[in-house]
Formats: C-alpha cells, structure tokens, sequence
C-alpha cells in the first residue's frame, strides 16, 4: 500500500476496529471450550456425542478467526492482493456464516439436522482424502492401520446418514451464507444484495476464474494489436474492507450464539439482533 487517502484511512479504521475481536476469538480458539451441562448446546450434543455440533461449530468459528488472522497480516504488512486476499476472506465468510447457521436457528431439531449435514460432509471429504494416501507409498503397516481408519470412518458416515430426516439433503454453502445474511441484516436489504454479490464475487477468486480479477480493474489501456484490452489491478482496500467487515460481523455473531448455548438457560431461543453494516459497508 501506498500513502494512504482519506477514503483509505476510513476503510482501514473499520478493519482495524475489529482486531480486538480477532484477537479474543484467536486467544479462545486455543483453549478447549465445552458446553455446560443443561445447557442448550450440551443438549444439541446428544445427536452425535462422537463429535458434537457445539464442537462443529467452535471449529468452524476458529477456521473463520484464522482467515481473517492472515488477511490481517497482510493488510499490516502493507500488503493487499487483488484476488488472494478475496480467497481468503471467503473462507472467512464460509467458516463465519456455517457457525452461525448451526447455532443461531432456535428450533433444536433444526440445528441438529444441520450437523448432520455439516457432519456427513466432514467424514465424506475426509474418506475421499484417505483413498488416495495408499499411493503416497507408505509402509505395510500403516497401510492396515490406514484401512481400520476408513473403515470406522465408513461406520460413522453410515451412522450420520441414519439419523438424517431427509436422506436427500445435503451441505450447501451458498444456502447457510446466505440464511445467515438475511438473519443477521434482516433490516438491511443493500447490505443483504452487498453479502449475496461478494460471496459470489469471491467465490470466483478461489476458483481461479479470472472474470473478478477484470471488474476489479482501475484502468483499461486498449491494444493496438488485437481486440483486447489490457487492465490494471492493483491491490485496494476498497476490494478487501467490505468482504473483512462483513465476515466480522457474522462471526460475532455466531461467538455470540454460541456464547448464549453453552451457558444454563436463560432463553433457548437466539432471535435476530439488528446490526448496522459497519463503516466502508454501508
């Protein structure tokens, strides 16, 4: 980054407010935390006490936590990348927005559902993973060890599949992002449209797809050989302070959901809180 302009010196006071948060969530992440007994969560456990959802989702709000730990670093080493940063911020917005969709729907049955799909895709990416490790050319013995391992894998799998209401149900991300944006800017229709268009718009970056490296482009040169035209897109913290601000939000979210389950009863359900789309997203 270069000398800062007032617009960016607004942009990165919004990302930086945040750092107190990420910091808390990174201290917390490193120490185990469970659920009380009788509390909400401790309830939603008993689906599949062989990796509970309240673990699921503390696990998702750590991997959230981490992703905006390292577009941080970049952002205080005055680095910004136009597609990079993008890719990892939508690993924010993912692990943020699975968090909240697993712990903020006040009906228990729901919720549980819920892990179980988050759950039958964690063991099913996982056995696809162990299938390929026999070519790695491992030893005799950790090959049998590898094999009792996907077999109680498959158990699980199976055992998950079983509990479903509805065998043909599956994981969708663009589903559980997008009912977190609607329930956390339930009043906020530009901020909804804002969340749905930067979730696709990263999404483009993680695949490598070029198309969102040419609507971030600042300047266009024509070419006098062909038809094309060359662009220039450098780093800016207007592509990176709306996708930060955003994940944030819904992470705080969800650390507050998962706060109010984990502790006794005071009121099971976790309705909505208005929240104000924060600085450069507004």
């Amino acid at each position: 980054m270069s000398r800062l302009s007032e617009r960016d010196r607004h942009l990165l006071n919004a990302i930086e407010e945040t750092y107190p948060d990420i910091d808390n969530w990174s201290a917390r992440g490193a120490e185990l935390e469970t659920p009380t007994v009788g509390s909400s969560l401790a309830a939603d456990d008993r689906i599949w006490p062989h990796h509970p959802p309240s673990e699921l989702a503390r696990q998702s709000m750590i991997s959230a936590t981490d992703h905006l730990k390292m577009a941080r670093a970049a952002i205080e080493a005055r680095k910004v990348f136009p597609s990079a940063h993008a890719t990892v911020l939508r690993g924010a917005l993912v692990g943020s927005a699975q968090a909240y969709w697993l712990l903020a729907e006040s009906k228990r049955g729901e919720r549980q559902q819920r892990s179980l799909l988050v759950l039958e895709e964690f063991y099913k990416r996982r056995l696809q993973y162990d299938k390929h490790l026999p070519f790695i050319g491992a030893p005799a013995d950790a090959l049998a060890e590898l094999d009792e391992q996907s077999e109680h894998m498959q158990s699980r799998l199976k055992g998950v599949r079983l509990l479903k209401a509805d065998p043909k149900r599956s994981l969708i991300q663009t589903e559980y992002i997008e009912w977190s944006l609607d329930k956390i800017f339930f009043n906020r229709s530009d901020a909804r449209n804002d969340g749905r268009l930067l979730w696709r718009l990263m999404s483009g970056d993680a695949h490598a797809l070029g198309w969102t490296i040419a609507i971030r482009a600042k300047e266009w040169t024509p070419s006098e050989d062909s038809d094309f035209a060359i662009g220039a897109t450098p780093g800016d913290l207007d592509d990176i302070a709306q996708p930060f601000v955003c994940s944030h939000t819904i992470l705080k979210a969800a650390w507050r959901s998962y706060d109010l389950r984990r502790e006794p009863p005071r009121t099971l359900a976790d309705p909505p809180t208005p929240v104000q789309w924060a600085g450069p997203c507004s």
